[in-house]
């Protein structure tokens, strides 16, 4: 069986949603399906990725490319990455992370990084798990071009 991780599609909305209250109780969040439907629609600079399994979204991850005047390639920032805690530990963090290193590739990003809390250990084991370094004490830096 190949990759469960794909590129969300609007179809997907409803479970986005699902899955974004379940990553984060902030009141920012989007709450309506219609509203992230249109946001995927008009994705800009963002791409949603997302792991289904059984048909069932458990996971996504997004990456936000961003242009600047000063150089000639974007820079790619890890917006978010969640897995529903029944899944996490299987690979799926991991194959979410692999499509976005693949989506910044392919745009050839001068760099990738996440902004991580120095509080939140589960997400700093995760990355140091896969080689990935610490460039700050607010960063770790995904892959460097």
């Amino acid at each position: 069986m190949g990759s469960p991780v794909r590129a969300a599609t609007r179809r997907d909305s409803p479970e986005l949603v699902a899955l974004l209250r379940e990553s984060d109780h902030g009141s920012h969040l989007r709450s309506n399906p219609i509203d992230v439907e249109h946001a995927l629609a008009t994705q800009g600079t963002e791409t949603v990725f997302v792991a289904e399994i059984s048909k069932r979204l458990v996971g996504y991850a997004t990456v936000q490319l961003t242009e600047s005047f000063a150089y000639t390639r974007p820079t790619a920032e890890l917006t978010n990455i969640f897995v529903l805690p029944d899944y996490r530990r299987s690979g799926i963090g991991s194959q979410l992370l692999s499509k976005v290193i693949a989506h910044a590739e392919k745009h050839r990003a001068l760099e990738l990084f996440a902004r991580v809390n120095d509080t939140n250990w589960e997400a700093l084991q995760f990355y140091e798990s896969l080689g990935l370094e610490r460039a700050s004490h607010s960063e770790c830096r995904i892959k460097y071009y």
